[in-house]
């Protein structure tokens, strides 16, 4: 499992291109995936601290990197999750898909690792929000063609 940094950035292309122009300067490797660009380096703390500065950059997050198989992704949110979701927290599982050909949807994957969470963290009575607004933590995953995303610390 790889971690990666995931920059989400405006809508308007002219601030797409320059921010690309500015990551293109670091010493990364970059990919596309959907509305999401992937940034690769050594230390994914240091480099996602880096671009949370970056004009243009409406958000930035350190997400782990997992194939994009149905069981893989519900294995990394309920990890992601066991580790972020403290005590007494409401959470909300949030999926996007990026990618048409999967013989799943996102609300399968929100179902079943929302379910799995709920029976590992039931001794510290953290349970599933109704929607994201009443959610005290979120869990976002992003899955594309070949992996998905799953968002473990949001730097903006």
């Amino acid at each position: 499992m790889n971690v990666v940094v995931l920059i989400f950035p405006p809508s308007a292309s002219t601030s797409r291109r320059a921010l690309a122009r500015s990551i293109r300067g670091l010493d990364i490797r970059i990919s596309n995936e959907g509305g999401c660009i992937i940034c690769e380096g050594r230390d994914p703390t240091k480099l996602a601290s880096r671009l949370a500065n970056l004009a243009g950059a409406d958000i930035t997050t350190i997400a782990r990197k997992v194939p994009s198989r149905f069981s893989s992704i519900t294995n990394a949110i309920v990890q992601a999750g066991s580790e972020t979701i403290l005590p007494d927290e409401k959470f909300y599982v949030k999926v996007i898909q990026q990618a048409a050909k999967a013989d799943y949807v996102d609300r399968d994957i929100e179902f079943a690792s929302t379910g799995a969470l709920v029976g590992k963290l039931a001794e510290i009575n953290a349970l599933p929000a109704k929607s994201e607004q009443e959610a005290d933590r979120v869990i976002l995953a992003i899955v594309g063609k070949k992996s998905a995303y799953i968002c473990v610390k949001d730097m903006t």
